[in-house]
C-alpha cells in the first residue's frame, strides 16, 4: 500500500511540474507576441524616441541635473513600451527616509521637465520610494 501511494505523489508531483512548465511557456509566447506587435518601422521608432531620452543632454540628463540641484539622491529604473506608455520608478535609497514631501518633489521635477520638453505627460507612470516598496 505504501508504494502505491508514493506513486500517487510522485505522479502527482510530476503532473504539477508539467502544468508549470506548459504555463510559464504558454505566458512567455503571449509576452513575445505583446511585443512583437509592433510593426519594424515602430519598433525603429520607438529605439529612437528611446535614444534620445538618454542622450547627453535629453530628457533623463536634465531630469538628474535638477534633482541633483535639490540634493536627491536617486536610481532609476524605467520600461518605455511605447511613446504612451512610460514606467519609471524612482529608488531613493534605503538610508534616506522618503516622506510625502520628497515623493511629490521628485515627481514634480519629472513632470516639470515633460512639460518643458513638450512630452506627453500622460504617458509617464511615476513612482517614487525605496525599492523594496515600488512595483510595476
Amino acid at each position: 500500500m505504501k508504494k502505491g501511494k508514493l506513486s500517487a505523489v510522485v505522479f502527482g508531483s510530476l503532473l504539477l511540474i508539467i502544468a508549470i512548465f506548459i504555463y510559464t511557456q504558454e505566458k512567455e509566447k503571449e509576452d513575445n507576441v505583446h511585443i512583437s506587435q509592433l510593426s519594424e518601422e515602430e519598433q525603429i521608432e520607438l529605439e529612437y524616441y528611446i535614444e534620445s531620452l538618454q542622450k547627453e543632454g535629453g530628457f533623463f540628463d536634465q531630469v538628474g541635473e535638477e534633482l541633483r540641484k535639490v540634493g536627491y539622491s536617486y536610481q532609476t529604473v524605467g520600461m518605455i513600451n511605447s511613446k504612451n506608455d512610460i514606467r519609471l520608478i524612482i529608488v531613493i535609497p534605503d538610508n534616506e527616509v522618503v516622506t510625502e514631501q520628497k515623493k511629490v518633489g521628485v515627481k514634480k521635477i519629472y513632470q516639470d521637465m515633460i512639460i518643458k520638453l513638450n512630452m506627453n505627460l500622460k504617458a509617464f507612470k511615476i513612482q517614487v520610494g525605496h525599492i523594496d516598496d515600488l512595483s510595476w
